[in-house]
This record gives structure tokens, C-alpha cells and sequence, in this order.
């Protein structure tokens, strides 16, 4: 069951981050993306690029949907969600996180997805251009034995960078404890945030989930540390690109299959035998045969 989400009036209308005001007096470049209006660049794609491979950037990511999920009666959300994805969860520790996918009946990929176990209940971070797709599939897949709740009252940001965990630690000391891909909490004083250590550019970095009403205040406190610099949409892109990260729409889509991206990494051997997820007779058959078509890496020189 998912809950009411509020409407987007006019149906060409772009939304807006908690932070749009604070990109324009940056001096961000807007753009449409994913029906939302946000930075491509502030001082270049490059500079950013080379900032969060030498320093830290910030990535404001609050158009990725954040969605909690819990059980209706008393079975394990985990064991749930596996039924339509093949990625491990039922093993997954409490503030642990991983990486996974919905497929659907042909194998293809719905959308990549971030699993995090949060006690009783799971949270899921899908990326904005799949979301309604997503929350419509697993509303009809599993609306029947779990609650899906998106959280609209959160905005999530990203810091990414080998400096990233020294800008934060100057806040609370405790992210430093953090192992990757766990998950915990943050104080910006008197405001609790969730926290994980997590990202996409291929760099130690951090995402921060924070009340939408205290995001802009937050994220300025943070950029007085001169050592962390605001980044767009373009270096997020290279930076994924050059650490051989998938992009949904790009790499990965609906026709292409977790093995043909070359994700099958992602499938433990318990779901390879169990076969409990959609799709899973052509995934488990290009899992022992190969595939025609896979994702490789080119590197370019000269």
C-alpha cells in the first residue's frame, strides 16, 4: 500500500529542491532533469569533477525518492521485497545498506535500487526518473503485505571525496566509526540527521537524509568549510562514468538484464538457487550460458 503523495500542479510544471534558492545565489546553471529544475555546473563540470577526486563536493540529490517501507502483518519486509528483486536481503544487517534491483518478468532491470534495513522496516532510495514506475510496481506487486511510505518531509544531499569524512567529523566525530555502505545517524547541533556511508562517484563519500525545513541552513553551515565545494549533475555524471558506475537510462534499462549489465555480482548464490524473483529463469539461464550483449569498460589514451 503506498500512502497519498502530494500532486505536482500543471503537468509540465518542474519541481524545486529545498535548496533551489541556495543553487541560484551560487551561481548553479539550472536545468530541467527528472521534472525537477537543478545545477548542471556552478564554476565547470571539470573543476567539480577534479574538486571531488582531490577535496570533497556536495551533490544536492534530494530529486532521488526516498520511500520507507513496513510490513502490514508480521512478515519480514526483507523476505518481502526479495520476491521482486534478487538481490540478498533477508541477510541484510540492521543499518546496513545494499545494492540491488527491481526486475521485471523478461529479467530487465525497473530500476536500481538502494536497500537499507532500518530495524522493522527497510528504506529505499530510487532514482528520480523510474520513482512513480517504481512505487506503481511495487504497490501492485506487494501493496497487499507491506506499506510504502515516500518521504516528502526529507531532503538528501551528497558529499563525496577523500576529504569528505574530515568536513563532516568537524560536526560530530562519530561518521568517522562509519564502515561503507552503513548506515547511522548525524548531529548538525540540535538537528538529528540520517547518514550513510555511500555514493556513486567511486570516491569514500556520505549521503545525508535531513528535514526539508532545515536543508538549506545545514547545507550553508556545511559549505564554510572551504575544503567542500558544490557540485552539479555534470561532474556527478563523469564521475560515476570514470569509477565504471551504471546510470538508469543510460546503462541500464527495462531490455537489459542484471548479467548483461554486468551486476550479476549482485545476485548471491542463495537467489540464483531459490529463483524467487521475477524474471529469474532468463537471468539464472544467462548466469550458466553468458549473454550475447554485456557492459564493458573502454579506456581511452592518446
Amino acid at each position: 500500500m503506498t500512502e497519498h503523495r502530494p500532486e505536482v500542479i500543471g503537468n509540465d510544471a518542474l519541481k524545486k529542491t529545498a535548496l533551489y534558492e541556495l543553487h541560484a545565489e551560487l551561481g548553479g546553471r539550472l536545468i530541467p532533469f527528472a521534472g525537477y529544475e537543478l545545477p548542471i555546473q556552478y564554476d565547470g563540470v571539470l573543476a567539480e569533477h577534479h574538486a571531488t577526486r582531490e577535496a570533497a563536493g556536495l551533490f544536492d540529490v534530494s530529486h532521488m525518492k526516498i520511500v520507507d517501507v513496513s510490513s502490514i502483518g508480521s512478515s519480514d519486509v526483507g523476505e518481502t521485497l526479495e520476491l521482486i528483486a534478487p538481490g540478498g536481503l533477508t541477510t541484510l544487517g540492521d543499518n546496513r545498506l545494499r545494492y540491488s534491483m527491481l526486475t521485471n518478468d523478461a529479467g530487465g532491470i525497473v530500476d536500481d535500487v538502494i536497500f537499507t534495513r532500518m530495524a522493522n522496516q527497510f528504506r529505499l532510495v530510487l532514482n528520480a526518473s523510474r520513482a512513480d514506475i517504481d512505487l506503481e510496481y511495487l504497490d501492485a506487486s506487494l501493496g497487499k503485505q507491506l506499506t510504502f511510505r515516500p518521504r516528502h518531509d526529507l531532503a538528501l544531499i551528497s558529499i563525496q571525496g577523500p576529504k569528505a569524512v574530515g568536513v563532516l567529523q568537524k560536526h560530530d566525530p562519530a561518521v568517522a566509526d562509519l564502515s561503507f555502505m552503513e548506515a547511522g545517524l548525524i548531529n548538525f547541533g540540535q538537528t538529528e540527521c540520517d547518514i550513510s556511508r555511500s555514493g556513486d562517484t567511486g570516491e569514500d563519500g556520505f549521503e545525508i537524509a535531513m528535514p526539508i525545513d532545515e536543508a538549506e541552513q545545514i547545507v550553508r553551515l556545511l559549505l564554510l568549510d572551504k575544503t567542500l565545494k558544490p557540485a552539479g549533475l555534470g561532474a556527478r555524471d563523469t564521475l560515476r562514468l570514470e569509477a565504471g558506475l551504471c546510470l538508469y537510462g543510460n546503462e541500464l534499462n527495462e531490455s537489459t538484464t542484471p548479467v548483461e549489465a554486468n551486476l550479476s555480482w549482485t545476485i548471491p548464490k542463495r537467489r540464483r538457487q531459490d529463483q524467487r524473483f521475477p524474471g529469474a529463469t532468463t537471468i539464472c539461464t544467462q548466469l550458466e550460458r553468458g549473454t550475447e550483449r554485456t557492459r564493458v569498460g573502454v579506456t581511452a589514451s592518446g
